[in-house]
């Protein structure tokens, strides 16, 4: 869990306080001790695809992924806001959640540079903490952005739906840099599934 968490505390420390003060982006409450349940996968929101992958489908903010079915404990956060994977050993951790960061009456293209704006600084707090940068793309409605250390793989992706910027949908993936081809293949196949759509309110 620890590269989640420094990732967060980077994303409240670093960057976003200007987009506020310019009216992009709305304030964040960052919960450094999110209250968290271990529960079973069976527990989980959604259904299995087969042994290998289960699709996470969190109602509250309208997102779906696929996630490892197997090898990890699963956190459901309190405020239903975020799915934690962790392996047993605690170097493998994934993080899907939702997040309210973008503001609402933003539409159009003032949406599509308020959105990217946030990616930019998220790419930007990584670099200010230490990691580096390998491949980053920012689109007009999602980023990803992979990234490295000497000990870990990092891969985050972020995306909101147009037709209701309220809510955007993340993943925060953290490897071993030995676990390469495993990383490939969980962060290739999470980024490919995770959607968001209009959520309940």
């Amino acid at each position: 869990m620890g590269g989640r968490l420094t990732m967060k505390i980077i994303k409240a420390m670093r960057g976003v306080s200007s987009m506020i003060a310019a009216g992009l982006v709305l304030p964040l409450a960052v919960s450094i001790a999110a209250s968290q349940e271990t529960v079973n996968l069976a527990d989980v929101p959604g259904q299995p695809i087969d042994a290998a992958w289960y699709r996470y489908g969190n109602a509250q903010y309208g997102i779906q992924a696929d996630i490892p079915a197997e090898g990890y404990v699963y956190e459901l956060s309190e405020a239903g806001d975020e799915l934690s994977l962790d392996s047993a050993d605690g170097e493998r951790s994934i993080s899907v959640y939702g997040s309210q960061d973008v503001d609402p009456r933003l539409t159009g293209n003032e949406l599509k540079l308020a959105f990217a704006a946030l990616a930019a600084a998220q790419i930007d707090a990584m670099r200010l903490g230490g990691i580096e940068v390998t491949q980053e793309h920012i689109e007009p409605f999602w980023f990803e952005v992979s990234a490295t250390d000497a000990t870990y793989l990092y891969y985050q992706k972020g995306l909101v739906s147009e037709h209701c910027p309220t809510l955007t949908a993340n993943l925060w993936i953290k490897f071993p840099v030995e676990a390469q081809s495993t990383f490939d293949e969980v962060a290739k196949r999470m980024s490919q599934t995770l959607s968001i759509e209009c959520a309940a309110q």
